[in-house]
């Protein structure tokens, strides 16, 4: 069930992209956005760094800015995805996709690492209520509403739009699964710590990010902050 929360989000968001051209146009690609990364930041600060600290790891800080670190190389390939960009490029199309993906399905791979833990840690509410997996969910559904975006931009054919969907949705899950084959309970805290650093990045672009003509935040988008805000803090 809960790898259907993880597919089921990319399918969502891909199937949107795919079939709903004019969603594009109006403000709620930025609004779900906005939400997304409070969501993320506040499982940062109230989920993911309380059980870093719980492990007492002393390299904690360190893993952070490598976390951080990775997320900007894997953006250097992905093109900022992970945060809602859609860039589009004249040349070279399909190393761009390529590129695309590798930098999309790294990150989504590390991100599955914790739910291995957090499935022992809520064996009894279920993994379901868990506020990272849907923290997961929520960053999940305008990335792969932006990756579509770009494959049809380059005109790609739909069948390869699909498969670049499937395999995006597989790599949480997969990182799920690797997690609980080789026993990452002993490095939890630094895993963890690497995640906080890869959602920190994105989070922060997210939210801090100027409009195009460098105005401040709407205000839907501001409550859309204050809802993923407090949405983590009740379901924490």
């Amino acid at each position: 069930m809960n790898w259907l929360v993880l597919i089921g989000s990319v399918w969502l968001g891909g199937l949107l992209g795919l079939t709903a051209d004019f969603i594009r146009q109006t403000v709620w690609p930025k609004i779900f956005l906005s939400f997304g990364g409070a969501y993320l930041l506040g499982v940062s600060f109230l989920v993911l760094l309380p059980m870093v600290y719980q492990g007492s790891a002393a390299s904690v800080g360190v893993w952070v800015l490598v976390g951080f670190l990775i997320q900007i190389f894997l953006e250097y390939f992905s093109q900022g995805i992970e945060h809602g960009h859609m860039h589009l490029h004249e040349h070279g199309k399909g190393s761009i996709i390529v590129a695309v993906m590798f930098g999309l399905c790294i990150h989504a791979y590390l991100e599955g690492f914790p739910l291995d833990y957090l499935s022992h840690a809520h064996e009894h509410e279920h993994l379901l209520g868990s506020s990272y997996l849907w923290g997961l969910a929520f960053h999940k559904f305008p990335a792969a509403f932006a990756l579509v975006t770009i494959c049809k931009g380059h005109h790609l054919k739909r069948q390869t739009i699909l498969l670049c969907l499937t395999i995006f949705s597989l790599m949480s899950p997969l990182g799920y699964l690797t997690g609980g084959m080789l026993d990452v309970i002993p490095y939890l805290p630094q895993i963890n710590a690497l995640v906080v650093g890869l959602f920190l990045h994105i989070a922060t672009t997210i939210l801090f990010e100027m409009s195009p003509s460098h105005r401040a935040i709407s205000l839907y988008r501001l409550i859309a902050i204050l809802a993923g805000f407090v949405l983590v803090y009740l379901t924490r």
